[in-house]
């Protein structure tokens, strides 16, 4: 989601108005599921996507007209195999996407984009609440349970009593108002910055990942070699708790300059709660720092089974962009698994 509020926030700052079209329903097959978002300005799509396809397009041109006429919508394709197939695709399905006019004259809205902005960039908690009240566009966020944006003349009091009533990631309050937790779980630590950690990096914003790169070397840790979305740090490797504390919310991929440093690594991230420990090398490289786990640093088996080798889904890559999107499928695969033994 922070690349949606930074789209958002480009555009409004900007003094010009923008487009935030939701997928609020779906049933079928259709490309996205409820939750999907996407950014259109006067320029066009900026951010996000709702499945791509005849679908985004089509929306993306009534998103356009709606920026002309200052308007906001809801719009139902029903898609039935034959409206499929006119749409440009293979099957059918039920998708009912909401167009919100977001006006650069409303400060509340630019306020709270960059409140959104801080505090999903700090871990904090986010519900974002969208919908229309009597075809006025209701945008608020909900940071440290203070709701700040533009109400469309909801009383803040009763939203604030209806969200204390209702629990989950993804809540409907009365009418076409949702509420929906926006911050993905945990952020991905990449410790190394070499051609894999780099291009894995660059994979990884697009997906909504909050992505750190550690490196000690500065060229490596330069925030100028990466997407502006990542966070980096220039550190000392061997002593990572200084700088950094890593959480049980947290992905770490370990691909270091070198097998010492990758165990130097492992050892220390093993003794957190990390979420997700993932390591590059070949099975050779990996045995032999098992070995050193267990009988240079005490660990025991089972704690090495905490360790993802070899790092990323086996699709037969070879090239630093491919191993990049094959660890990207196992983390898009991991937290997906998370969050539905959260929901």
């Amino acid at each position: 989601m922070l690349t949606i509020l930074h789209a958002l926030k480009r555009t409004l700052s900007d003094h010009k108005p923008a487009i935030l079209a939701s997928v609020v329903e779906s049933a079928g097959a259709t490309p996205r599921s409820e939750g999907a978002h996407m950014v259109v300005s006067e320029n066009g799509l900026l951010a996000g996507t709702i499945g791509g396809g005849a679908v985004e397009h089509q929306s993306i041109e009534k998103a356009l007209g709606l920026l002309q006429r200052g308007e906001s919508d809801v719009h139902h394709y029903v898609l039935n195999k034959s409206d499929a197939e006119n749409l440009g695709m293979i099957c059918g399905g039920d998708a009912v996407i909401r167009f919100l006019y977001l006006d650069p004259a409303k400060q509340k809205l630019l306020a709270a984009i960059d409140a959104g902005i801080e505090a999903l960039t700090s871990g904090r908690p986010v519900q974002m609440l969208s919908g229309l009240t009597d075809k006025k566009p209701l945008f608020l966020l909900n940071i440290d349970k203070h709701l700040i944006g533009d109400a469309a003349g909801v009383a803040l009091d009763w939203l604030e009593r209806e969200l204390g009533a209702k629990r989950g990631r993804r809540i409907r309050l009365e009418g076409d108002i949702v509420a929906e937790s926006i911050n993905r779980a945990g952020r991905v630590v990449i410790c190394g910055g070499g051609h894999v950690g780099t291009a894995l990096a660059h994979a990884l914003v697009p997906l909504d990942f909050d992505v750190l790169v550690l490196d000690d070397r500065e060229s490596f840790a330069d925030p100028a070699r990466y997407p502006a979305a990542v966070h980096t740090g220039l550190i000392d490797l061997r002593h990572i708790a200084a700088d950094v504390s890593v959480t049980a919310d947290d992905y770490v991929c370990i691909m270091t300059r070198g097998h010492m440093l990758d165990e130097e690594v492992l050892v220390q991230i093993l003794a957190t709660d990390a979420h997700y420990i993932g390591a590059i090398g070949s099975s050779r490289k990996m045995r032999t720092i098992f070995d050193h786990l267990v009988h240079e640093h005490g660990f025991a088996k089972k704690d090495l089974l905490r360790i993802t080798t070899p790092i990323g889904l086996d699709i037969g890559a070879e090239t630093p962009q491919e191993i990049a999107i094959a660890i990207a499928a196992q983390l898009i695969t991991v937290r997906l698994d998370r969050e539905k033994a959260c929901s």
